[in-house]
């Protein structure tokens, strides 16, 4: 079973609250929610032979945690899994020719996926889903802007794959480079609008999407999202992603401050014989 989601705004109309008390009834009598996902992928054009994963973030900045990995066979592969509430993820498909591609998705309760490759530039595309997946990863990938953007894009790409070495192609790389960054605005844009919902699942997914990247504003919108129940499978997320860009932040933070004529930060660290250094030690004991 999977349980109705809340309206948009986060709150229950009369009309709305004899089908959530009638849910609470059915899991109060014995009836488990259903928490597995299914996710089958369709690639021949990419690869017939490889490995497709699921993975996820963890709270350490550039780790992934795999979710869910199997064979790729004649071109398709298919992926199992549970989660007891809705999660960012990304689905990779790496050929054993060494080519390979990946996508955003929310894997959701009860939901089925279908992936699929629509040669380059569009890569993996998605169809199907659970509700968060079609409110937040098609919010900007169906969208006509993208779309049409996209188009451009892969015309252009085209035309400097032709072009002969020169100004024209120095001129056709600038173009894609620029529709790039505007196919990457499309997404943002989107994520933004849908990291200030109403409903806190959206919201964090939005920022887990990559809304405001690594910034304070992400911060911030976690921050809102942390004073409910700790035990909600939710709202525990926010956990992971504030240690991730606090740690990511705190990194760049010291890339700036690392300038010539300024003294490094005290730190320890042991050395390959195992004996205990200190910077502000060796600095006293000797003339640099």
């Amino acid at each position: 079973m999977v349980c109705p989601l809340p309206p948009a705004s986060g709150r229950v109309p009369a009309f709305f609250r004899p089908t959530l008390l009638l849910a609470c009834l059915v899991l109060a009598s014995g009836c488990a929610p259903d928490t597995g996902f299914r996710i089958d992928g369709s690639v021949e054009e990419l690869t017939a032979t490889g490995e497709a994963m699921l993975v996820g973030t963890t709270s350490v900045p550039g780790e992934e945690q795999v979710l869910a990995r199997g064979p790729v066979d004649n071109g398709r592969f298919a992926l199992r899994g549970e989660t007891p509430a809705p999660r960012q993820a990304t689905v990779k498909v790496l050929a054993e020719n060494g080519a390979r591609d990946a996508t955003d998705v929310i894997v959701e309760p009860g939901a089925e996926l279908r992936v699929a490759y629509a040669g380059p530039p569009a890569g993996l595309t998605t169809e199907g889903g659970g509700p968060y997946h079609r409110q937040l990863v098609l919010s900007w990938r169906s969208s006509a802007t993208y779309l049409d953007t996209l188009a451009r894009y892969a015309e252009v790409m085209k035309q400097q794959r032709d072009s002969p070495e020169g100004a024209e192609q120095e001129a056709l790389l600038q173009e894609a480079s620029r529709l790039h960054g505007e196919l990457r605005a499309i997404k943002t844009g989107a994520l933004v609008a849908l990291a200030a919902h109403q409903d806190p699942t959206t919201a964090l997914l939005a920022i887990e999407l990559g809304a405001f990247a690594a910034s304070r504003e992400v911060l911030d919108g976690l921050d809102e999202l942390m004073p409910q129940p700790a035990e909600d499978a939710v709202t525990q997320q926010p956990v992971g992603k504030q240690v991730q860009i606090d740690s990511y932040q705190e990194s760049v933070a010291n890339d700036e401050a690392l300038v010539a004529g300024v003294i490094a930060p005290d730190f320890a660290a042991r050395s390959v014989a195992g004996e205990q250094l200190q910077l502000s030690a060796i600095l006293a004991a000797n003339k640099l």
